[in-house]
């Protein structure tokens, strides 16, 4: 064999050796991407698990306040524990109530609650709660939300 001949496959060798080491680096990295993508598959799942069950204890908040007001029951104010949920949403549409009761000026927020509902129980119901809001110019949305 001649000396070119030699280098020539000493090059191919090499050339193949690399070329090995490549297939190799790739298929690690092929591993890693599947790695990440089952990984990222679970979080998309729980994430849509805890979207569905923040979506029911929302469901399941309004209609025991929908009830509450239903039947007139009295509500307590003070402080409240939560499981640390907060909706941004509901705090807009409470602020947009508190800035239209500042703008109609007195009386205020209490004295409203209390004319629109019942004055001898001091009360009031789902749909006097809901024609108070109408009354005031409130959006849907923020009644809905409210």
């Amino acid at each position: 064999m001649s000396a070119t001949r030699l280098e020539q496959l000493t090059v191919v060798m090499k050339n193949n050796e690399q070329s090995k080491a490549r297939d190799a680096e790739s298929l690690r990295n092929l591993g890693r991407i599947q790695e990440i993508e089952a990984a990222k598959a679970q979080l998309e799942r729980k994430l849509a698990q805890e979207q569905e069950r923040n979506r029911a204890l929302r469901f399941k908040s309004g209609q025991v306040f929908l009830a509450s007001l239903e039947k007139g029951a009295p509500v307590k104010l003070g402080v409240k524990r939560t499981d640390g949920d907060y909706y941004l949403a509901d705090d807009d549409a409470l602020m947009r109530l508190m800035l239209k009761i500042e703008q109609l000026g007195s009386p205020g927020l209490l004295q409203r609650l209390k004319d629109a509902g019942d004055a001898v129980s001091d009360t009031i119901t789902k749909s006097q709660f809901v024609s108070f809001l109408q009354k005031l110019g409130m959006l849907p949305t923020d009644i809905l939300a409210l």
